[in-house]
């Protein structure tokens, strides 16, 4: 989460001790959640009202605060705007978009890698949801010109970069210790593992609960 460190490190630097920078931190996440959200939205639909309304589910729905004791999802105010910003890449074919999206995305690693490989696996699906409903041919004919060959190579290459420096470490570490083959995650999702039972109650079990708490 060293994407939100300064936010956390600003309330430090204004006097406020380590629980009431974490409260503060905590709270700030929340706005730019829904600010992030609410930008998109309404460069997307240019109507306030279902902006907002659109913010207010995205940052503060029951199943998002089921997770309040997981801090790993809640930096997610950048996720909007890359999505918004992929999109319009995918429509116009702007290398200043792909830009903004392929950085928001490695960004989006720095605040919490488990969001940043969602949102990986999203872009890449609407990569190729965008190419199977719209066959938009231009979006490879545009790399006919040797000049977007270098700007796409540039931006890509500046992403793989930074990404590269936050995955260093785990790489490191996965050598020392070795990777986990495919069976052996596999089995920790059969019905009857207590592990994976564990992550059903962890997951909807908090759910249930708020529901439950509103009656």
């Amino acid at each position: 989460m060293l994407g939100v460190v300064p936010f956390y490190s600003l309330f430090r630097w204004l006097g406020y001790d380590r629980e009431t920078s974490f409260q503060w931190w905590f709270i700030s996440l929340f706005v730019l959640n829904f600010y992030g959200a609410y930008f998109a939205l309404k460069r997307w639909s240019k109507s306030t009202v279902l902006s907002s309304t659109g913010a207010y589910i995205y940052t503060f729905s029951i199943f998002i605060l089921c997770h309040i004791n997981h801090l790993q999802v809640f930096p997610r105010f950048i996720l909007p705007l890359v999505i918004y910003h992929f999109w319009k890449y995918l429509t116009e074919k702007t290398i200043r978009s792909l830009f903004w999206a392929t950085i928001g995305m490695v960004y989006q690693f720095y605040c919490g890698i488990y969001l940043g490989f969602f949102l990986l696996y999203l872009m890449l699906f609407m990569l190729v949801s965008y190419l199977l409903v719209y066959r938009d041919t231009a979006l490879f004919s545009q790399f006919k010109v040797k000049r977007i060959i270098l700007l796409h190579f540039l931006v890509i290459s500046t992403s793989v970069t930074f990404l590269y420096i936050l995955m260093k470490p785990y790489l490191v570490a996965s050598e020392e210790h070795g990777y986990r083959d495919f069976a052996e995650v596999l089995c920790i999702f059969q019905f009857g593992n207590p592990i994976f039972l564990q992550l059903l109650n962890q997951q909807f079990g908090a759910f249930y609960h708020g529901i439950f708490a509103l009656k």
